[in-house]
């Protein structure tokens, strides 16, 4: 909603929206027992900053609580509310019970705020924080509120170096210098509607035991992972999260890195909500695979969620739009982010047209393979050599890739023709080549102009 804070304009649309939508959380307006109320009200009554969680079940005893899970449901609802803070599921955290919120978050930015780290980028120690927090009411709670900034996301104990700790958001904004192997990258990104602050921030915390010797700044990280290293980097000017993957093991990093922003993602969201109902609305890119944007650092990319739609539409080929290149969905996916479940078409059609493509991609990489290996034969610069190198070790690993494809295909392909209807087996099926991807004359699938051929 568009607002201009120098006169308030569009500012009382946001607040009344605003309103509605806290009226709509599930807590809001539930009717309370009596006996949550007074334990409620005698909380907001104590002018302490914390107590210790057997207090706080002394407490609802008081007020007629009996059952011990019954105080604890008290406790996470209150902590839901942000009446209080009580962190059941951390060791050190769940043993009290924070009754002043604003005291804890005080207590945080006391730190973010010292000049001293905000000097050192988000550096410092635990002896920092004996000065930082040296009055009495942060003093004897200093173990609890660093673990309280790190539940919040806001710092994390740099690996191999004991009580430093890094607060992400401070770091420096120059990106620092690295050599990177650009050689056949997997890269992927996110492209947001609205991109919030501390996305990458929460994600630098939660990766920090992967972060490749400090390779950490303000909008971005280089992660490594056995054979694999990725650099992730947040451009909020074009509103988009930035990933490229080297090395051999690309997909297994790719996976962790895609699973942590799944949840911060989903953290935004109620994952129960149509697409179109979610607050943070975004779309998951990933790289061409054609001969023109294979190896490329800036290739054609495609949203995810539209080639699993066409996948579902029984559509197997997409254009790309640099080389004009057909080229198949499945494999677009499968080379990006590995095998996704079969879709619901069991026809035995369908199986000889996924055949039938990844017998021409093979023939196709088999043919790049040979060229390859010529131009490898009589190269004798050495930079040029090393990658003509790698990229025979990158073709060899895909048509062995696609040969185990077809091995699977074959025994499944087999099971599926024997147990379809017998009027069926022996009727002639047009198949249209166009490129490496072939399409079925079934209704609702495309044709596409090519020589054409009739298979019993």
């Amino acid at each position: 909603m568009p607002t201009n804070l120098s006169d308030n304009r569009g500012l009382t649309e946001i607040v009344s929206a605003v309103h509605h939508h806290i009226s709509q959380l599930p807590h809001i307006g539930t009717p309370l027992p009596k006996t949550w109320i007074r334990v409620r009200d005698a909380l907001e009554a104590n002018n302490r900053n914390y107590i210790t969680q057997n207090e706080f079940l002394d407490l609802c005893e008081i007020h007629g609580f009996k059952d011990h899970e019954d105080k604890l449901q008290l406790s996470e609802y209150l902590h839901d509310l942000g009446v209080c803070l009580h962190f059941q599921e951390d060791d050190l955290l769940q043993r009290y019970v924070i009754l002043k919120p604003e005291w804890g978050t005080t207590a945080v930015y006391k730190v973010l705020d010292t000049p001293k780290v905000l000097a050192a980028f988000g550096h410092f120690t635990i002896e920092d924080l004996k000065i930082i927090w040296a009055d009495q009411q942060h003093a004897d709670m200093r173990p609890e509120l660093l673990r309280l900034m790190e539940n919040f996301k806001l710092c994390y104990e740099i690996p191999h170096r004991p009580k430093t700790y890094i607060a992400p958001q401070l770091l420096s904004p120059n990106q620092p210098e690295y050599q990177w192997n650009d050689i056949d990258n997997l890269i992927v990104r996110y492209q947001y509607e609205f991109m919030p602050k501390g996305i990458i921030t929460r994600f630098i915390v939660e990766m920090h035991r992967l972060i490749d010797h400090e390779l950490v700044w303000k909008d971005g990280v280089i992660l490594t992972d056995k054979d694999a290293r990725a650099e992730i980097i947040e451009d909020r000017y074009h509103k988009e999260m930035r990933i490229r993957i080297s090395g051999q093991l690309k997909k297994p990093l790719l996976e962790k890195i895609r699973g942590e922003f799944d949840k911060i993602h989903d953290s935004y969201n109620n994952t129960e909500d149509p697409p179109e109902k979610h607050r943070l609305r975004y779309q998951e890119f990933i790289p061409c695979n054609c001969s023109a944007c294979k190896g490329s650092q800036n290739p054609f990319s495609y949203p995810l969620n539209r080639l699993q739609e066409r996948l579902k539409n029984y559509r197997h080929g997409i254009e790309c739009d640099i080389s004009y290149e057909l080229v198949n969905v499945r494999g677009l996916i499968d080379d990006a982010i590995g095998p996704t479940p079969d879709h619901e078409d069991r026809s035995p059609d369908f199986g000889q047209q996924r055949s039938g493509i990844l017998e021409e991609e093979l023939q196709t990489r088999m043919e790049k393979l040979n060229r390859l290996r010529q131009s490898l034969a009589i190269e004798t610069d050495t930079a040029r050599k090393f990658q003509l190198e790698q990229q025979v070790k990158a073709e060899e690993e895909a048509i062995a890739h696609l040969e185990s494809q077809l091995s699977n295909i074959a025994p499944e392909l087999t099971n599926r023709t024997s147990s379809s209807n017998p009027s069926d087996i022996g009727r002639a099926t047009n198949i249209y080549h166009s490129g490496d991807i072939v399409y079925g004359d079934k209704v609702g699938q495309d044709k596409v102009e090519g020589d054409k051929t009739e298979h019993p």
